[in-house]
């Protein structure tokens, strides 16, 4: 038996800058959540405030420190399976540790994983290992592998190192998985909905607090009897007032403190609790900034949560409308590509070309595609990093159709060139293109006419979809869907 693989490597300032600014705007939160309480029932912060702020505010900076500087990629491949994790600091949403047996894995493989930067152009292309359970969730191991044939000579060492794995590919379980990164997204330990939730219970505080304040206590009518002291550094007052178990005037100093403009005489309504003999009057001049609070939390969560669409009964994965163009096409706008009400043209390109998009990749049910040429147009499905997939294209002028297998530099017909004959022809008419995929078999429609179908091997981890354009005519596009 071989020796164990262990691969340990240090972290970019990308790949921890997301999870540090989630814990940065969580505390944030949080410490305007203690002040703003104190503000909704109208108190002065007490003595421990100050020591709490700098102490939170000195771990949060050592977290920082050492998830940039300590942290560590860690990863081991053996007969047993394989282990990973980023510690001492868990970001990205990597585990502290975590181990899954030989026994629950279906493959390993490579995926590309194209990366934003702040105030970089462009994106960054990075290779990342995955291993499929064959459950279908994809896990992903190690990740920023800069080359490709680095990633793919360490997924080599892994498979030898597991052994002998299951022939068939099993489906993702999500359908779909995300082969790109934003560093300004929310990663790590801590998820979207924490800090939208924080943000409704600040809020929830301006309403909740000052009602609680006066939770069994007796409203009582009171008379300001003296005014213009401090009490506790505040503006205080004195007030007179009776209560149902004791007709006699009494007198107590309003806990809370007193507006400016209160003098002697003035009259107001106010609470007063029996055990501590103590008059409050809730402070309710700050429900809008509550109010404003719960919103913005309450339409985070609605808005960050994945809406669950469906078309014709089935979920959609994914949909573009073509509304701004993408930089996981990979155009160049203006020369290359415009995007115009809905519709992007692609044009100008020197040689005939497949466009992925790099955003996803899917273990769809049905792709589907309208577009319109003279020249070869259609979609492309299951592609992997390394450029190999299927093409299904149309050629309207001859009114045929014809799916390949293509790699780099290859190509060979799955489907030879059949007649399509619902295909529209003209130079302004528009096709749609469909493909149905079950595990082993492709369905191919030209408006809705089935043309054809071929063998359909899945690939590992989901296939990216994409165009394929003719370079000697204009190209259109529109309402690319994806469906589960």
């Amino acid at each position: 038996m071989s020796d164990a693989l262990q691969v340990k490597a240090r972290l970019g300032y990308e790949t921890v800058e997301a999870t540090l600014m989630v814990c940065l705007i969580e505390w944030v939160l949080l410490m305007m959540g203690v002040l703003l309480g104190y503000v909704a029932l109208d108190m002065e912060t007490p003595r421990w405030y100050d020591t709490f702020f700098w102490v939170s505010l000195s771990v949060l900076g050592a977290v920082a420190l050492i998830a940039n500087f300590l942290n560590r990629a860690h990863f081991r491949a053996d007969a047993a399976g394989v282990t990973f994790g980023i510690r001492p600091v868990p970001v990205n949403g990597f585990p502290f540790r975590r181990h899954i047996p030989v026994q629950s894995i279906a493959g390993i493989y490579v995926g590309q994983c194209d990366l934003w930067v702040r105030f970089r152009r462009g994106l960054i292309r990075t290779y990342e290992l995955h291993v499929l359970t064959k459950e279908g969730a994809s896990v992903r191991l190690l990740q920023r592998i800069a080359d490709e044939p680095a990633a793919r000579d360490l997924a080599v060492e892994v498979r030898k190192q597991l052994g002998v794995l299951p022939k068939e590919v099993p489906s993702l379980r999500e359908r779909k998985r995300s082969a790109s990164e934003k560093s300004t997204q929310f990663a790590g330990f801590i998820p979207v909905w924490a800090v939208y939730g924080t943000m409704v219970l600040i809020g929830a505080e301006f309403f909740v607090l000052p009602l609680m304040s006066i939770w069994q206590c007796q409203q009582i009518s009171a008379v300001v009897v003296r005014s213009g002291g401090l009490h506790n550094g505040r503006r205080s007052c004195s007030v007179k007032f009776s209560v149902d178990s004791n007709p006699e005037p009494n007198v107590a100093e309003v806990q809370n403190g007193c507006a400016r403009d209160v003098k002697v005489g003035d009259q107001f309504e106010a609470w007063y609790d029996s055990q501590t003999r103590k008059v409050r009057k809730p402070t309710y001049q700050f429900w809008p900034i509550g109010f404003a609070f719960g919103l913005f939390g309450v339409l985070g969560l609605i808005f960050s949560r994945e809406r669950v669409q469906h078309r014709n009964g089935a979920h959609i994965l994914w949909e573009e409308r073509f509304r701004v163009l993408s930089s996981y096409w990979h155009l160049e706008r203006g020369r290359e590509a415009l995007v115009k009400n809905g519709v992007l043209t692609v044009q100008g390109l020197p040689t005939s070309r497949v466009i992925p998009n790099t955003e996803w990749t899917f273990d769809p049910g049905t792709i589907e595609l309208r577009v319109q040429g003279e020249g070869a147009v259609g979609i492309a499905f299951g592609l992997s990093h390394d450029g190999i997939g299927y093409l299904f294209e149309i050629l309207p002028q001859k009114q045929t159709a014809r799916a390949r297998r293509i790699g780099n530099n290859w190509a060979y017909d799955v489907m030879r060139e059949v007649s399509a004959p619902a295909t529209n022809t003209g130079a302004d008419a528009w096709n749609t293109l469909r493909v149905s995929m079950t595990a082993t078999q492709a369905e191919l429609f030209v408006n809705e006419s089935r043309v054809g179908s071929f063998e359909y091997e899945r690939t590992m981890g989901g296939g990216m979809v994409g165009l394929y354009v003719d370079s000697r005519s204009e190209c259109k596009f529109s309402e690319l869907v994806v469906l589960a």
